[in-house]
């Protein structure tokens, strides 16, 4: 029962964190590369014509705004973003009146007939529709659970074969597992199956209903990069021309040592 934005403000310093440490992460992966390179060994991950298409397109985007109406454009798009992201911050708007002002403004600055907005619309309109779909049926479900008493019995069953001394660490247990639970789970299940029935169990203890949430979903999030039941992962894959048993095997390691790094930072900096 928070508001998005206020659960959200907390953890922008462990973003800018682990944004610093994502980039120091990609340097040592592309030294790595380097050094395959130039081995001659031909074992990687990434096919090669992939890596000249995504060069290409990151070429593309750099030299799109060459005219002068263009780079105008570019720049005002840039102020957008930034001022609808200090409209998050500084809790002006509630975020879904923001992005639609944000929506308001950039269709017409970016797409000049109302055929091009139209067009752009339906492009994006069913992975919208999809996700409201996904969210109100999420609402139904919780609503049955809890009007129904079932996420209670659920809770205690659960709890009545679990050890007692555990019970008030079991939120920070679940956000140690994040990761791997996600191959198991779906995201949607995770969090609104799993975290509501965490949250009854830690409630008793005077746990933060926060701090439960901060540490599943920072112990989860990269969950989602190598889950087989995530369609992201599997549009990745194949992109990348690789399986998904191969991805799993060389992402798995790295990832959950990543997301404990992150579970420990924001430990230390009292989210959890």
């Amino acid at each position: 029962s928070m508001d998005v934005a206020a659960l959200w403000r907390p953890l922008i310093p462990l973003q800018l964190i682990g944004l610093f440490f994502l980039v120091v992460f990609a340097a040592i992966m592309g030294l790595r590369e380097q050094k395959r390179i130039a081995s001659g060994k031909n074992d990687h991950l990434i096919d090669d014509n992939l890596i000249d298409k995504v060069t290409q397109k990151i070429e593309d985007f750099a030299g799109a705004p060459r005219g002068k109406t263009n780079r105008i454009i570019y720049a005002i798009n840039w102020i957008l973003f930034i001022g609808i992201l200090v409209i998050l911050l500084g809790d002006f708007l509630q975020p879904s009146l923001a992005f639609l002002v944000g929506l308001v403004i950039a269709l017409p600055l970016n797409y000049k007939t109302t055929k091009e907005q139209a067009d752009i619309i339906k492009e994006s309109a069913p992975n919208a529709i999809l996700m409201a779909s996904i969210i109100i049926s999420a609402g139904m479900f919780l609503g049955i659970l809890n009007g129904t008493g079932m996420l209670k019995e659920m809770t205690v069953s659960i709890v009545s074969f679990m050890p007692n001394v555990i019970l008030p660490y079991l939120y920070l247990i679940v956000g140690f597992f994040g990761l791997p639970l996600d191959l198991v789970t779906s995201t949607d299940a995770y969090y609104f199956a799993l975290l509501p029935i965490i949250l009854e169990i830690s409630a008793p203890f005077g746990v933060d209903p926060s701090a439960v949430v901060y540490s599943l979903a920072i112990g989860n999030n990269f969950g989602a990069m190598i889950s087989p039941l995530a369609p992201s992962t599997w549009l990745g894959v194949g992109l990348a021309g690789v399986s998904i048993g191969s991805h799993i095997r060389y992402s798995f390691i790295p990832m959950w040592i990543f997301s404990l790094v992150l579970l420990a930072l924001a430990f230390a900096l009292g989210l959890i």
